[in-house]
């Protein structure tokens, strides 16, 4: 459906909660706008040039894609992911067991990595070439209350959208 050039469109969407959570209201216009305010936060992005009418573009969005647009680039330190990733990695080299308790024990001094401020410290302090190993370095990602969003609320606005006309 071709929308006209003259038609001003401003749609809002109320995402009602589930027994999980994840209601939302979501408004979108014909200029590409989307705005949302949810139990997962708010969040807002504009796509000049959607290359298609813009609710159909929406329904093709993934999940990856759109956090990208609505994180704005911003990625967040995940403490319990670089922990666990540290510790598998030690598991997986064989670390001998002096030096092995040497580093669990220092993990558990810098409060198991939980705050990025924590990871750099203890990056100060272990024996470990954190520069020279992938395994090693910080686990980053979009917020999770940004993940959440795309998990549970995006394919049920998706659907909604599919429904209209």
């Amino acid at each position: 459906m071709t929308e006209p050039a003259n038609e001003i469109w401003v749609e809002r969407h109320v995402i009602p909660s589930d027994n999980l959570g994840g209601w939302a209201i979501i408004f979108i216009d014909q200029q590409g706008t989307f705005s949302t305010v949810s139990d997962y936060g708010s969040y807002g992005y504009i796509w000049t040039h959607p290359g298609m009418p813009f609710r159909q573009f929406l329904q093709q969005i993934e999940a990856h894609y759109l956090m990208g647009k609505l994180a704005g680039g911003k990625r967040e330190y995940q403490g319990e992911r670089t922990v666990a990733k540290i510790r598998q990695y030690l598991a997986d080299v064989g670390t001998s067991p002096p030096i092995l308790d040497q580093e669990l024990e220092l993990l558990q001094r810098h409060n198991d990595l939980c705050h990025e401020h924590d990871y750099l410290f203890w990056c100060e302090d272990t024996s470990l070439d954190v520069a020279g190993e992938e395994d090693l370095r910080a686990v980053y990602d979009y917020p999770i209350q940004l993940q959440q969003f795309c998990q549970k609320v995006w394919p049920k606005f998706v659907a909604k959208l599919k429904e209209c006309p």
